[in-house]
């Protein structure tokens, strides 16, 4: 995503995107849906590489950098004189105009009403909507940070182990353990309070985590709970995610669909009160 067009100078800026299967609108709602516990405002890009939203979190604690490539909609017009049209919306707003969709979404702009984004959602019935669209603000790039170590598993596995203590501890510690000799490296979480440890659970090698990669014999870090259930929403249950970690940085949770989504949640880590 480059150059991004000026909507009030440009006179034939448009897009068309059309999401049209049931298990597309779902995955399309999905990520939209996670948006709203994140994000005060929802800036998108449209360029020829797709759908982007590329920001950081109202508290500035947390990045979500999602993209949809052309080929997961079933029908992507993009015409801009320049490389991108970029819109800021309110992400409630655009949600419920999605809510009821069930078998296709489509969604138009055109710079001769560059005040709204229209929006149809085809489910048992097909309901048009017109959203305001609102002022810009600067466009983010991603930010970078070291990776010491990383492993993959199933959205769900990480989603189950944090739920139950939503919203009632102090945070997560995620380590990732180099293997001593002939033992294979693993991952294992825990769950506190001031109190004390609430759960302990270890990942290894498994139908539950692999590639286990790590580039020194120990990477700890601690998060907030709630902010990686937060971003955990933006994924399906069945997606494969990789964590990518280093010691007191930032984590990254990242997926690659095959659908054209590329998703990636970065989250600051929290220093425990007990350190």
């Amino acid at each position: 995503m480059s150059e991004i067009t000026d909507l009030q100078t440009k006179s034939n800026e448009s897009f068309t995107l059309r999401v049209i299967t049931p298990t597309s609108v779902r995955r399309f709602k999905k990520l939209f849906h996670g948006c709203i516990s994140l994000l005060d405002e929802l800036i998108i890009t449209v360029d020829s590489n797709g759908l982007c939203i590329r920001q950081p979190d109202c508290r500035n604690t947390a990045f979500v950098d999602c993209t949809f490539s052309p080929k997961f909609f079933r029908g992507f017009e993009f015409q801009s004189e320049d490389s991108a049209i970029q819109l800021s919306i309110n992400p409630r707003e655009f949600m419920n105009s999605i809510q009821q969709a069930s078998t296709a979404v489509i969604i138009d702009f055109s710079s001769q009403n560059s005040d709204t984004l229209r929006i149809k959602a085809v489910g048992r019935s097909s309901i048009s909507n017109k959203i305001k669209v609102l002022p810009i603000s600067q466009f983010q790039r991603t930010p970078k940070f070291d990776v010491l170590g990383s492993f993959t598993l199933i959205m769900r596995t990480l989603y189950d182990i944090l739920l139950p203590f939503k919203n009632r501890t102090n945070g997560a510690k995620l380590t990732i353990h180099d293997g001593e000799e002939s033992q294979l490296s693993y991952v294992s979480i825990e769950i506190y309070t001031e109190d004390g440890t609430l759960s302990n659970e270890t990942l290894q090698n498994s139908n539950r985590i692999w590639n286990v990669e790590i580039n020194e014999s120990l990477i700890v870090s601690h998060y907030d709970i709630d902010y990686l259930l937060k971003g955990l929403s933006l994924f399906i249950p069945d997606d494969r995610i990789t964590i990518s970690m280093a010691n007191n940085k930032p984590l990254t949770i990242s997926s690659n669909g095959l659908d054209g989504r590329k998703i990636n949640f970065t989250l600051a880590p929290r220093v425990p009160r007990t350190q």
